[in-house]
């Protein structure tokens, strides 16, 4: 199975949970790819603003640090 993929501080990114998409950006990350805390505006996965997550290795994708719900983070290329 793939590691992490790597995100920088600053970047732009589309969260997905369940149906909901939401644009965001990096406000950390760790060097070993295995923590993001991406920022938006609104609520996702009953998080506020931010949205703290976990590289789940187990499950290929991140998940959120408050209840594990699993979160799809993708790079905005444009």
């Amino acid at each position: 199975m793939n590691g992490p993929p790597r995100f920088q501080r600053g970047e732009r990114v589309l969260i997905r949970a369940g149906r909901q998409v939401m644009a965001g950006e990096v406000l950390l990350a760790s060097g070993n790819g295995q923590s993001i805390a991406v920022g938006y505006d609104g609520m996702v996965a009953g998080c506020v603003n931010v949205l703290p997550l976990l590289w789940d290795p187990g499950s290929g994708t991140f998940r959120t640090i408050v209840n594990q719900e699993a979160i799809g983070v993708q790079k905005v290329t444009h």
